[in-house]
């Protein structure tokens, strides 16, 4: 995909501005030219021209997937007026009182937000409807996207929520989880970790997650068109991220003079990760088969290639 045409001069305006807005260094250029143009001029070439197309972007913890849903859509827009809307998995959590009370019908574990059972599955398919069929959001209008405030750990009010006034072209939908399959049952028996081991010995918990994901999150990601995963080396580099992520948002919080009382410790976060560690492991290993497009990452969080994967 090195040969491929140049950004236009608007386009590439917009993504120097955007590597500022990201607070990203000068050289993501390089990035945006070498894996997301390329990637945005073959995902332009499979979108469906007669309805809306359904992507999914996937990645761990700290890999990236955020920016690249992100620049994306700027690249989609910018160079082919497509009109795309990006939405994040995270922002369709479970209210808080509604993990309370999942937590205490089914396992304490579920009062953390992030793997699946957490997701309000059908408010993201009424946005696919809306989307691709027309079907009401809610009985607001123009569409709206719910926001999560991770701040409260609780959905924010309706009136922060994206408002989608125009046809929608694509939908970007991105998340740790997004296209992930359930594991086998036989791979649920042994814990991966501490926390598996200490506070979901029976397994109870594990097994509620893997059947949520293999059956309403299976049906989910089943719509979807496309599928873009980044591939991190190990997790054992997710957890180096994700800890990295924490340093830099301390960073940002001590220069705003805002309150460092949401900042998690390297042992708070270790454990925070550990709710995901048997499924982002299982997404490492399965992922670059089932995915359609495939950036892989080194240690260092660079991108060394893009594959587009033949089926």
């Amino acid at each position: 995909m090195s040969d491929q045409p140049s950004l236009a001069s608007n386009s590439h305006a917009q993504v120097i501005e955007a590597i500022k807005a990201h607070r990203l260094p000068s050289n993501f250029l390089t990035t945006v030219e070498q894996f997301y143009w390329p990637l945005a001029q073959s995902l332009k070439q499979n979108i469906n021209k007669t309805k809306p197309t359904l992507i999914g972007v996937q990645g761990s913890q700290g890999s990236g997937k955020s920016t690249c849903a992100s620049f994306l859509k700027l690249l989609l827009e910018s160079e082919y007026q497509l009109n795309v809307l990006v939405a994040s998995i995270d922002d369709f959590y479970l209210t808080r009182a509604a993990r309370q009370q999942l937590a205490k019908e089914c396992h304490p574990l579920f009062i953390t937000r992030g793997v699946p059972a957490t997701h309000d599955v059908n408010m993201m398919n009424a946005m696919f409807n809306h989307v691709v069929t027309g079907e009401p959001f809610s009985t607001a209008s123009p569409l709206q996207v719910p926001v999560f405030d991770k701040s409260v750990d609780d959905r924010a009010s309706q009136t922060h929520w994206q408002k989608i006034e125009n046809a929608v072209d694509v939908v970007i939908l991105e998340g740790w989880c997004v296209g992930i399959s359930a594991q086998d049952s036989a791979a649920l028996t042994t814990p991966i970790n501490e926390l598996e081991r200490v506070e979901d010995s029976n397994g109870v918990w594990r097994g509620a997650v893997n059947r949520a994901l293999g059956n309403e999150y299976n049906d989910l990601f089943a719509r979807l068109d496309i599928l873009v995963t980044l591939q991190a080396p190990s997790f054992k580099c997710v957890l180096g991220w994700r800890q990295l992520q924490e340093e830099k948002m301390i960073a940002k919080l001590k220069s705003e003079g805002k309150s460092m009382e949401k900042a998690q410790t390297k042992e708070q976060i270790k454990r925070f990760i550990s709710h995901y560690q048997r499924l982002t492991e299982h997404a490492l290993a399965t992922m670059p088969e089932q995915a359609d497009y495939v950036l892989w990452l080194d240690e260092n969080h660079q991108f060394t290639k893009l594959e587009t994967v033949q089926k």
